[in-house]
């Protein structure tokens, strides 16, 4: 995974945008498409309801009901699965390697917790997929007039806020790693500041952000 180290800011960017650009498509054409499904079976359901010779209130009670053998057919996530990991691939792939190999170039007097950074930026990328599959299920809850579950979100809004919290210092760690290997000496808050907002503001910030890394990483240097 070092070739990230050598990807030039233009090439990094590209890549992202491609991916994500890619997995929003591909997921709205999948909300389009199962909206068109969902349209499809309770219209039959309806017409099923009109023809029938004896109504009931079973009877009625069915045809308001999306049946779930066809509903699954609409809900795939292995649809997205490939295009989600290959966006996080690259995303959270060139924050890793580039905090892993920047704590190699630390001065030797100069230690930063490694372990804990590998942890913090591997929480964001479960929480990202657990994330994904709550909405993916919220949205097909919602379409078929269920009623959504209060205590999946209470549980599941803690798990983001703290993801979140974990990737804001994966972002200081990266950057507080990226201004010591250059100036070769401990350093405050005031002097990766602009680093720190460069991580913040990803993938803007890889137009700043990589010519240093090149320049770190190169074979000349």
């Amino acid at each position: 995974m070092k070739f990230f180290l050598k990807l030039k800011h233009w090439q990094l960017f590209v890549l992202l945008l491609c991916t994500y650009l890619v997995f929003q498509i591909e997921g709205t054409t999948s909300v389009i498409s199962s909206q068109g499904e969902i349209k499809q079976i309770t219209e039959h359901n309806y017409f099923w309801f009109k023809t029938s010779s004896v109504v009931s209130y079973s009877q009625e009670e069915v045809s308001t009901v999306i049946p779930s053998g066809k509903w699954d057919k609409s809900v795939k996530v292995s649809k997205r699965s490939p295009i989600m990991i290959l966006f996080i691939f690259v995303l959270f792939g060139w924050f890793y390697v580039v905090g892993v190999n920047l704590n190699k170039k630390l001065p030797e007097l100069i230690k930063m917790n490694l372990a804990k950074f590998k942890w913090f930026i591997f929480i964001p990328i479960v929480c990202m997929f657990l994330f994904y599959i709550y909405v993916l299920t919220l949205f097909n809850r919602v379409s078929i007039g269920e009623q959504l579950n209060l205590a999946i979100f209470a549980v599941t809004l803690p798990l983001y806020l703290f993801s979140v919290f974990c990737l804001i210092y994966c972002i200081y760690f990266n950057a507080k790693s990226l201004k010591t290997v250059e100036l070769q000496r401990p350093v405050n808050f005031s002097d990766y500041l602009g680093e720190f907002l460069l991580f913040l503001f990803f993938p803007i910030g890889i137009w700043l952000i990589q010519p240093k890394i090149n320049r770190i990483f190169s074979e000349t240097t």
